[in-house]
């Protein structure tokens, strides 16, 4: 398999977990980024959250804190059933159009 590089020391940010927020946080930490999830279900209640933090993944969870956009997120992979009306979603988009 080819080596993908352009992940590696990039900030990404998963939002939302479900089947394929964890895969592709699995994936982006393989490929050498640096991967925050968030997730609105409480960390209690949420065994993604939980095995991801086992494997060293900043994980926060509970809510969407738009201030978690202050950080220099280099991506923001959305899970498939965040609506793009998410504040989250929005202040990124906004956070772009602004470069």
């Amino acid at each position: 398999m080819k080596h993908v590089k352009n992940f590696e020391n990039k900030k990404v940010l998963v939002l939302g977990l479900a089947r394929s927020g964890e895969a592709a946080a699995r994936l982006l930490t393989k490929l050498g980024a640096i991967v925050t999830v968030n997730d609105g279900k409480p960390f209690d209640e949420n065994p993604s959250a939980q095995a991801l933090l086992e494997e060293g993944i900043k994980v926060i969870c509970g809510s969407h804190p738009l201030e978690l956009l202050d950080e220099a997120f280099a991506y923001m992979v959305k899970n498939p059933g965040i609506p793009y009306t998410n504040p989250m979603v929005v202040r990124a988009l906004e956070k772009i159009s602004q470069l």
